[in-house]
């Protein structure tokens, strides 16, 4: 069965020094031309055209930009998948880290007193985190609710009075129990 050739492979009938004038062709990329290869190989600008019409360097080239133009698509769908679930993975990290620190737990980390939590700080990690992590499983905001918890993030923050405090956290925590997961589903 005969291997599948591309159409940047040397052609049967192409001379090992017609070969060597396609690839440095090849090689100049977009702004190429056998006016170049001439003068680079020291030929004659007849020979290059009639080289390059003979064994179809212009399609030849461009598939080999498309081959390399699909490739570099590849990568970067890859190194983006890999950015994405190493966000996601320092934000799920993020938000163990508060739930521990709000929680304790068998490890040594202590329960801290929750009167003593900063209502700010703990409201804008979890809204940076939680945001971060949706964001890196390419689930970005829920709906009106995440403008919602936004507002009441910003709310916090800017908060002086502790009584007004949690009187806000306790609207969160209702308004989360009626927050549909997955826009309903």
């Amino acid at each position: 069965m005969p291997t599948e050739r591309n159409p940047w492979d040397r052609r049967p009938k192409e001379t090992d020094v017609a070969w060597q004038a396609f690839q440095m062709y090849r090689d100049l990329g977009p702004g190429r031309s056998s006016r170049e290869v001439a003068k680079q190989l020291a030929k004659s600008g007849g020979l290059m055209r009639r080289w390059s019409s003979v064994h179809e360097w212009v399609e030849r080239a461009a598939s080999w930009d498309q081959h390399l133009d699909e490739e570099r698509q590849l990568a970067t769908e890859e190194a983006v998948r890999e950015m994405a679930t190493r966000h996601a993975d320092i934000a799920v990290a993020g938000l163990n880290l508060v739930a521990r620190r709000l929680l304790g737990d068998d490890m040594g980390v202590s329960q801290i007193d929750a009167n003593s939590l900063d209502a700010q700080d703990v409201a804008r990690f979890a809204a940076t985190f939680s945001s971060l992590e949706r964001d890196s499983r390419g689930l970005g905001a829920v709906s009106e609710y995440a403008e919602l918890a936004a507002q009441v993030t910003e709310t916090l923050v800017d908060m002086d009075d502790s009584d007004e405090v949690e009187k806000v956290i306790a609207l969160a925590e209702w308004v989360g129990g009626k927050v549909p997961v997955n826009g309903g589903e």
